[in-house]
């Protein structure tokens, strides 16, 4: 296999719905190249074809050839024939994709556009690929921020879950305990008389209903309901209290990944549109499930940082 120096992207320059075949057509009756000028293809519904083995050279830049892989879509001009980014959302997915499969075989190899080689007065690819790559690392960044974020949540979520159900657990066992120690010194000797509860009572009752004589203990109806009231009051203040150390949890390990995130992209300048694309990212991305998410955008991290 050939020294790869340069992964070169480039554009036909021809419309949308121009055939892989007449343009090869072009290369070889017009332009007299026996080699395509490029060794895959993308065209507009993404489909990447390989038009040439990438162990052989192509004519895609004068004088580069021996150590690059080329790489096009299909396009690159408008109705007039002028230059233009007209790249379809699928193109830009498969460049993606293919960049990543070539950087991990290649991982030294630079990745550049047609116009960014010396004495090349082209405008292909008729976009800036420093500028692009860079655009794609700002949209990794805001997304892995995101992702991290309602990971992070999720997983707050479930200690809150665990820690309240813990709590509420042992909340229980505790009341229950304290009814079934009270009821065991008391079981000997209960009567249940007008509404009271009545423990270890000694006396009589006499006919109009009233008591006389001594008890341990008597419990109305009042008591019961004070000490019911009381439990619930106790359950609020433990939800209150777990809601806000998980808010406060949540708050600092957002504020925290958001720093990261700050300084990430602040390092060179970034265009406006570029921020509008990263915040449009962000906003699909909350449809797709976040471990899922990360995982792919870790493999995107990799390729960008080699």
């Amino acid at each position: 296999m050939r020294l790869i120096k340069y992964i070169v992207l480039h554009c036909t320059a021809t419309p949308h719905n121009t055939s892989i075949d007449s343009i090869m057509n072009y290369w070889r009756t017009v332009l007299g190249w026996k080699n395509p000028g490029y060794h895959y293809m993308i065209k507009a519904d993404g489909e990447i074809v390989n038009t040439f083995p990438i162990e052989q050279v192509s004519n895609g830049v004068a004088g580069y050839n021996a150590n690059s892989i080329h790489i096009s879509y299909i396009g690159g001009i408008d109705e007039k024939g002028k230059a233009v980014d007209n790249r379809t959302p699928q193109q830009i997915v498969a460049q993606i994709r293919l960049l990543k499969e070539l950087k991990a075989k290649f991982p030294a190899a630079e990745i550049k556009g047609h116009r960014d080689f010396p004495n090349v007065k082209k405008e292909c690819p008729c976009f800036d690929v420093k500028t692009w790559l860079r655009t794609i690392s700002l949209l990794i960044a805001l997304c892995v921020s995101l992702t991290a974020c309602k990971v992070s949540q999720n997983r707050q979520l479930n200690k809150s879950s665990s820690i309240t159900s813990e709590m509420s657990t042992a909340t229980t066992d505790h009341m229950a305990e304290t009814v079934r120690e009270t009821e065991a010194r008391h079981t000997s000797n209960r009567s249940e008389l007008n509404g009271a509860t009545i423990y270890n009572f000694n006396g009589k009752v006499n006919a109009d209903g009233s008591i006389e004589g001594s008890a341990s203990q008597i419990n109305t109806s009042s008591q019961k309901n004070a000490s019911t009231s009381s439990q619930i009051k106790t359950k609020v203040q433990i939800r209150t209290i777990t809601k806000t150390l998980l808010v406060r949890a949540i708050i600092k390990e957002t504020h925290i990944i958001t720093q990261t995130v700050v300084k990430t992209v602040t390092k060179t300048f970034i265009p406006w549109w570029v921020w509008l694309a990263g915040l449009a990212a962000v906003a699909v991305s909350l449809f797709f499930d976040p471990t899922r998410l990360f995982v792919k955008l870790k493999n995107l991290i990799k390729w960008q940082k080699n």
